[in-house]
């Protein structure tokens, strides 16, 4: 579940709960200083713990929690996809790359994470067949997500290929015929052809 949607807190606090009744000592423990709990912390309770922070507004506490999470645990890649969110929220754009790339790379099936560095890498125009790549790969796992056939339709316009965002936008109304925004777009696309 976490691998699907990183940011569910109640399966992380139940994970968590599960985790410290597993590893709970059947005898009572000498005490523990407040140094030795935190080096005890797996990589999910420190992420739950940013998120906290996060929740709270302290989001330079939930960076210096996710840097420290990216290096006890370099393979945890919802710490580099959270460095990347606040990386670009800060203007950072290169360092938003990099974590955006190395959270797809450590977790290629993570839809989320693939649909964030393809939506930087379109929205930045920094490596725009790179982001179709990334949408059309994903539209092969889910043929019917709107976001994806969407952005594919935004790109396709962007890129003066009216006929094939013409078919992607079709595709969400198919799917979603109330859909304002595709409607909206197909009637933009069939008023520039008519011009």
């Amino acid at each position: 579940a976490l691998e699907i949607e990183p940011s569910n807190m109640s399966v992380r606090e139940r994970l968590s709960e599960l985790r410290q009744n597993a590893s709970a000592p059947a005898a009572p423990a000498a005490s523990t200083t407040a140094a030795e709990e935190e080096d005890d912390l797996t990589a999910e309770d420190r992420y739950l713990k940013s998120q906290e922070l996060v929740n709270q507004g302290d989001l330079t506490g939930a960076e210096r929690e996710l840097q420290r999470i990216a290096v006890l645990y370099p393979d945890f890649a919802p710490a580099y996809n959270d460095l990347a969110v606040l990386a670009y929220q800060n203007g950072d754009k290169d360092t938003a790359r990099r974590n955006y790339e190395k959270a797809a790379t450590l977790a290629p099936g993570n839809n989320t994470f693939q649909k964030n560095l393809a939506d930087f890498y379109f929205v930045e125009g920094y490596n725009v067949d790179g982001a179709i790549n990334i949408y059309l790969d994903q539209l092969r796992k889910e043929p019917s997500n709107i976001e994806t056939l969407m952005s594919l339709g935004k790109i396709c316009t962007i890129l003066d290929r009216p006929e094939e965002a013409e078919t992607f936008y079709g595709k969400v109304i198919h799917l979603e015929p109330w859909n304002r925004d595709a409607r909206e777009c197909l009637d933009t696309l069939k008023q520039a052809a008519n011009s």
